[in-house]
C-alpha cells in the first residue's frame, strides 16, 4: 500500500470510494494505535491526515512531517473546511529552524 488515510468517518469513507484505505481515528489514542500499528503503517509511502485528526497529537505529527525515514504526512482539511489550529508548511519550517522568516 503506498497511500492511507487517518481521518474521520466520512473523510475516510469518501477517500475510499477513491480506492485509497484508511483508518477513521475518533482520539488521540486511536491516533497512536493507527501509527504504532506496523504491519499497516509500515507499507505506506504517503499518509494522508485530517488536519483535526493531527490537531489530536500535534507534536507526533510534526516529529513525523521531519522523519525522513518514514512516510510523506500531507494534512487535508475535513469536510467542514481548515481548522482553525492548521499550520503551513511555512509555519513548521519556522518552528523547526527556529527563526521567524
Amino acid at each position: 500500500m503506498d497511500i492511507a488515510v487517518l481521518g474521520s468517518e466520512e473523510v475516510v469513507a469518501a477517500l475510499r470510494l477513491a480506492g485509497l484505505p484508511g483508518r477513521p481515528v475518533a482520539d488521540k489514542a486511536g491516533l497512536h494505535r493507527a501509527l504504532d500499528d506496523s504491519a499497516w503503517i509500515g507499507n505506506v509511502r504517503i499518509l494522508v491526515l485530517e488536519d483535526r485528526v493531527a490537531g489530536f497529537d500535534r507534536q507526533e505529527v510534526d516529529r513525523l512531517k521531519l522523519d525522513a525515514s518514514g512516510p510523506l504526512v500531507v494534512e487535508i482539511p475535513g469536510i467542514t473546511g481548515p481548522s482553525p489550529d492548521r499550520r503551513s508548511p511555512l509555519d513548521l519550517v519556522r518552528q523547526a529552524l527556529g527563526i521567524n522568516l
